[in-house]
């Protein structure tokens, strides 16, 4: 339920959005929302309580951002209140995010390694990116895992590719117990 209320409130963000020409205002405006309820989330509490009276809730919105963001993401949030879907406000901002991404073809990559890159390792990787994946541009995310042994994972989306040796070993472990049977 909770993906299906994100779809349709980041779709309705981003079609408002396109329309009044404003995408990137508002691009840039969730990402700064979706920082800052994750860094607190009593933020969102404040907006979610049963005990506190919509009308309540939308002064205290107004209180607390109405300087910070636009008149269209100001209207959408008072929306999400009137709608009591404030509390699945993180995930939609991640739908629009993500909505926002594609249209704009960049690629949100994510490389786990057990050691840490070199730059040029790095740019080895985005340029070979760039040149397979349907992106014009990547926002690429390195992390480090030690369990990996060796090798390299690269999540783009839902896409997986994983030469790690942990990998190749499980694959290797699930052969063999096959080969028992």
């Amino acid at each position: 339920m909770a993906r299906l209320v994100s779809k349709v409130y980041g779709d309705a963000l981003f079609q408002l959005a396109s329309e009044e020409g404003i995408l990137e205002e508002i691009a840039k405006e969730a990402v700064a929302l979706k920082e800052g309820v994750g860094s607190e989330p009593e933020i969102l509490q404040v907006f979610t309580d049963p005990e506190i009276p919509r009308n309540e809730c939308e002064n205290k919105l107004q209180t607390m951002f109405g300087t910070m963001f636009s008149s269209t993401m100001m209207g959408f949030l008072h929306v999400l209140i009137q709608k009591g879907r404030m509390k699945e406000l993180p995930a939609i901002l991640s739908y629009f995010e993500a909505q926002y991404k594609e249209a704009k073809g960049i690629g949100e990559v994510y490389v786990t390694t057990p050691f840490p890159l070199e730059d040029s390792q790095k740019k080895a990787i985005q340029k070979r990116l760039l040149e397979t994946a349907p992106y014009e541009t990547l926002d690429i995310h390195y992390e480090l895992d030690p369990l990996l042994l060796g090798g390299i994972r690269i999540q783009i989306n839902d896409r997986v590719v994983d030469h790690t040796i942990q990998s190749n070993l499980e694959t290797m472990t699930d052969l063999l117990s096959q080969l028992r049977v």
